[in-house]
Formats: C-alpha cells, sequence, structure tokens
C-alpha cells in the first residue's frame, strides 16, 4: 500500500486499507451500508452479527442437520447467557474452535448429537467479508466501526484507523477508541478474535481485552523474519506497519490457525483472562512441532527454541504443549515438563494449571515414587510437572551400583525442559544420564533464555539445533521487553567475624539430617 498523503480522507484511508485486504488476502471488502437493516444482511442497529450468512453457513458445514434444527441451534449459540463481554467471548471462542454441541430427534424418534461446525479449517469454504463503517446504535449512542471483518457473518475482528497524518493519531487513540466501543457495546465483541489498532502507519494487535502494554506488532513477513525499517514493495512502495500487519494477520490460513490454536483463556481467582500469541511466538511453536514430528520418528532430539528472558516463552510451551498433544501424527503423547528448581516449576505449573487451552489438566509430580509410578503407568496422554532431580536414584540404589529404572519406552512421549542448564548435560553420570535411562526412546525440545556451548556442555548437542531465535535486540524492537543496561561494580565479599567454612558445613549438614543426597 503506498503511504498515503497528509491530506487524505478518513474514507479514501480506508478504503486503502480494503483493497489491501480484499486483494490479494480475499475479504471481499464493501460499505457499511451495504449490510445494514432492511438490506436482508444484519437484522439490528444494535447487532454487528449476519445472521443469514452464518445460517447459511451452518447449512454449508453441516448438510445432514436439517435446516429447522440449524435455526434452532443458530438461536440459542448467539444468545448471550451473560453481559459480561470476555465470558461471551469465551463462549463464543468454544464453539468456534469445537463446535456447537446440539441434540435433536431425527424422523425415526432417535436422539442425534452432532457437534455443529460455525467455520472450517479450509478458508475457501468460509464466508469472507470485509466492511468499513459499520453503525451501531444502541439508546442514545450511536457508533461508526471503522472495519469489521466477518467470517461466515461472525464479526471476528474489529480495526480502528485513526487518520493518517493527524497530530491526534497514535496507535493508544486507536486503541482508547476500541476500548470505548467495548464498554459501550460489549456484546458486540463476544464473536472478536482480535482488534489492530493503527495511526495510519504503525499498527498493534491484541484480544479486545489485552491491555495497551501488551498489545504487538506484527512485523514480521511470512517467513517470520523482521521486516526492517523503510522496506519497499517491488514497486518501490513503502511498507508501513499497517501494510505488514493486515498481510500478516489477515492472512486467512493464518487467521484460523490464531484463532484455532494460538488464543488461549485462563480461569483464576480474579475471573478469565484472554491472550493471543504474538508473532515470534507463533512462527517459533509452528516450527517445534514441525520439529517435533520428524524427530520423534528419528533422533529424538527436537531442538531448541532460544527465546530471550522476558519474550513469553510459558506460554511458548503452552500452546506447544496443546499442539502436540492433539497432533494425530504423534499419538496422543505423554508430555513431560522439566525445571531444574522447584520454585520455576510451581510457577510453570501454575501458568498451565489456568489454562483452558489444554486438553486435560496438568499434574505436578512432589516426589520420585510418584513419577516412576506416573511414567511406568501411563500409556497414553497426560502432562505432567516436574523437577530434573526426581529422575535422581536412592543412596541404596547408588549403593548397589543401579541404573536408573526404565519407566517407559514408548516413543511419543515429549520432554519440554525449561532453561536448560548444566545439569541437564551430565550425559555420563546424573540427572541428565537418569533421564535417558528413565525414558530412553522420549523425544527432548529445551525453550531457554540462555543456551550454551562449552566443549564439555553445549545445548545442541543434547536437544539439537536451534529451532527459532528471538534475541534481546528483537525483544526491545518490539517492546516485548524493556532495554537491559549493565554497569559493573566491584562488591566485596567476605565472612562475618567468627564464621569459618566448617561452620557452614556444620550449619548445612544440621539443616540436611535426614534427607537422601537428591533431596538435600
Amino acid at each position: 500500500m503506498n503511504e498515503p498523503p497528509r491530506g487524505l480522507s478518513e474514507a479514501a484511508w480506508e478504503a486503502l486499507a480494503l483493497d489491501q485486504l480484499g486483494e490479494p488476502l480475499g475479504w471481499k471488502p464493501v460499505a457499511g451500508a451495504t449490510i445494514a437493516p432492511g438490506t436482508g444482511e444484519r437484522e439490528s442497529w444494535s447487532e454487528l452479527l449476519i445472521r443469514p450468512r452464518l445460517l447459511e453457513a451452518l447449512r454449508t458445514l453441516n448438510p445432514t442437520v436439517p435446516v429447522e434444527y440449524l435455526r434452532q441451534a443458530l438461536a440459542e449459540l448467539t444468545s448471550p447467557k451473560s453481559m459480561d463481554a470476555v465470558t461471551e467471548n469465551e463462549r463464543i471462542h468454544n464453539f468456534l474452535v469445537r463446535g456447537f454441541p446440539f441434540s435433536y430427534l431425527d424422523a425415526n424418534g432417535a436422539e442425534v448429537n452432532p457437534s455443529i461446525r460455525l467455520i472450517s479449517t479450509d478458508p475457501d469454504q468460509n464466508d469472507w467479508l470485509a466492511v468499513n463503517q459499520v453503525t451501531l446504535i444502541q439508546g442514545d449512542v450511536t457508533r461508526r466501526f471503522d472495519l469489521v471483518l466477518y467470517c461466515n457473518g461472525m464479526p471476528v475482528s474489529i480495526i480502528e484507523l485513526k487518520k493518517a497524518g493527524s497530530e491526534r493519531a497514535t496507535v493508544a487513540s486507536a486503541y482508547a477508541q476500541l476500548q470505548t466501543y467495548l464498554r459501550e457495546f460489549p456484546m458486540a465483541f463476544r464473536f472478536c478474535v482480535f482488534t489492530l489498532a493503527s495511526d495510519g502507519q504503525s499498527a498493534a494487535y491484541g484480544t479486545p481485552f489485552t491491555p495497551l502494554n501488551h498489545f504487538s506488532p506484527w512485523n514480521v513477513d511470512d517467513d517470520g523474519k523482521p521486516v526492517p525499517a523503510g522496506a519497499t514493495t517491488v514497486d518501490g512502495d513503502a511498507v508501513t506497519g499497517l501494510d505488514t500487519a493486515l498481510a500478516g494477520l489477515y492472512n486467512q490460513e493464518r487467521f484460523l490457525q490464531l484463532l484455532t490454536s494460538f488464543t488461549a483463556f485462563d480461569e483464576g481467582d480474579d475471573g478469565l483472562t484472554k491472550r493471543i500469541a504474538k508473532p515470534h511466538q507463533y512462527f517459533a511453536v509452528t516450527k517445534a512441532v514441525g520439529s517435533t514430528v520428524q524427530a520423534v520418528a528419528s533422533n529424538g532430539k527436537a531442538g531448541v527454541v532460544w527465546h530471550t528472558q522476558g519474550s513469553g516463552k510459558s506460554m511458548e510451551m503452552e500452546l506447544y504443549t496443546n499442539l502436540v498433544a492433539r497432533n494425530p501424527k504423534l499419538k496422543n503423547p505423554t508430555v513431560v515438563v522439566i525445571t531444574d528448581r522447584n520454585e520455576l516449576d510451581g510457577q510453570l505449573f501454575s501458568s498451565f494449571d489456568r489454562s483452558l487451552l489444554l486438553p486435560s489438566k496438568p499434574q505436578q509430580i512432589k516426589r520420585r515414587a510418584e513419577l516412576r509410578a506416573e511414567l511406568s503407568n501411563r500409556t497414553t496422554g497426560g502432562i505432567y510437572f516436574t523437577t530434573l532431580q526426581k529422575f535422581g536414584i536412592s543412596k541404596a540404589e547408588k549403593d548397589a551400583g543401579a541404573e536408573h529404572p526404565l519407566l517407559s519406552d514408548r516413543r511419543n512421549i515429549i520432554v519440554i525442559v525449561d532453561e536448560a542448564h548444566r545439569s541437564h548435560y551430565d550425559d555420563l553420570d546424573g540427572y541428565a544420564r537418569h533421564l535417558r535411562d528413565a525414558l530412553p526412546h522420549a523425544t527432548l525440545i529445551a525453550f531457554t533464555g540462555t543456551p550454551i556451548s562449552f566443549d564439555d556442555r553445549n545445548t545442541q548437542d543434547v536437544f539439537g539445533d536451534y529451532i527459532d531465535v528471538y534475541d534481546l535486540t528483537r525483544a526491545v524492537d518490539d517492546g516485548a521487553t524493556v532495554p537491559v543496561y549493565f554497569e559493573p561494580r566491584l562488591i566485596k565479599v567476605s565472612l562475618a567475624a567468627n564464621v569459618t567454612e566448617e561452620t557452614l558445613d556444620e550449619a548445612a549438614d544440621e539443616a540436611t539430617q535426614g534427607l537422601d543426597e537428591t533431596e538435600r
């Protein structure tokens, strides 16, 4: 898209965005007036949904269900159960991903229980529409949304474009406008996967409920490589942040992937939270799943995701776990998440435990005997959290010269290692060796911000090649983390008066009395 002149009207600016969505992205561009109530499209000024289009999609995607029952299902699924936007958004999200559970009696009086599909994973089987200037009226409040994007009649994304060249046009002001719409028309966002805010040059996206500081640019190409500032098209036109965001986020196949596999809800004491992957997370997880499928069939080394601290590795591991657990090629694998510190294990487990994305609830393993029993008896599925130290051997086993017992020789066990530090390299004798003895055919993958490369310890030697790298420079450029500055200072440290090394050793022996070597 050409860089717009400063005098360009908002209507012309929206038209440029519509053109890009239409060609080559395949969203049919139309004006808001063409879907207004009275046209046979929207039924009410107070609702964005285009019910006739959704009913037609239901008929296409569910050909065995009689149309009278599809109409009934449509009425039920679109009837809000509350007026809380995030609660309704999560309810609709489940229908979009898993289908709408429904039951009816067929002509023979037998009960039929189909899961009614709302969308297809094949983009060509869906109806895509991009509409500008969509008017919404509720009571005495009237608003016009800049761009509403529809899939099968459902308003799945909303874009706010501030006038290009205006001094008040910022991503923050576009975001604030979207938040105003959310407060005034909460049910208008119940189908919304994500929103996009733009100042005409840069752009950032997030869920309708994402705080501004967690909105992210989509600033990469189709291979996940950053699009540099000042980039131009083959025709010599400037490429703006909005151009890149539209091309990346609204590619129909990727849009469906973001909806089904890269959006997650949490449920905690403070209610529901919705999250969506940032571009570096999307590409890293996508590549990691592909690498894992290959590794399970070969050498068991899926590789290393090297993403800097603060880049969202916990969410990456969660998204990855969900996708490998549901991948038919992996035959319902068992996933074991390993850290090397109890506090890390607790933190990571808590984030997984709150997630509503995963196919089963994760289980935290507290004791060595429990770990051995679970992995020995499990034949399929399961998500386990433990520390590497749980793969230790008892004092009696060590004294007897015994190796760690075999727990499972299945190939579809995926071991995810969080922060691959030095304790994962002692293959000759130690925990890493015990892990290999326990699960000889498991596939290993590492998610780390600090890979190491020494003669005797090398992350790639243990886990395989780098799958994806997202360093501190990119994270700072993206706003994913803040810059880090180091000021070297020499701080002298010495023992307190009357304290010797022997005193410290005696205190440690007393504090760990009765513990075995692993616990100590």
